[in-house]
């Protein structure tokens, strides 16, 4: 029987200077044994501005999954990923 829990997830924020750009590529990975889940990582804008860039949407898969952003430019974002199985 599955887990209500992925054994593990791990997240990495891969950051590089193009000239003055800030850029950031977002990295999820999921390890879930037994259990059809998503993955899903994206930059966030943070207060004033609203909304997100960089999203996966969601990447289905079996045990394990892994959802990677492209290179964005990150000066007033945060990183975040997510998890489940609905």
């Amino acid at each position: 029987m599955a887990s209500s829990e992925p054994e593990d997830h791990k997240a990495t924020r891969i950051n590089k200077e193009i000239g003055s750009i800030h850029q950031s590529k977002l990295i999820g990975e999921t390890w879930w044994s037994g259990m059809l889940h998503y993955t899903r990582a994206r930059c966030e804008y943070v207060w004033p501005l609203s909304g997100n860039i960089g999203d996966t949407e969601r990447v289905w898969g079996n045990n394990y999954t892994k959802a990677e952003t492209e290179y964005v430019n990150a000066d007033y974002a945060q990183a975040r990923t997510y998890w489940g199985n609905e």
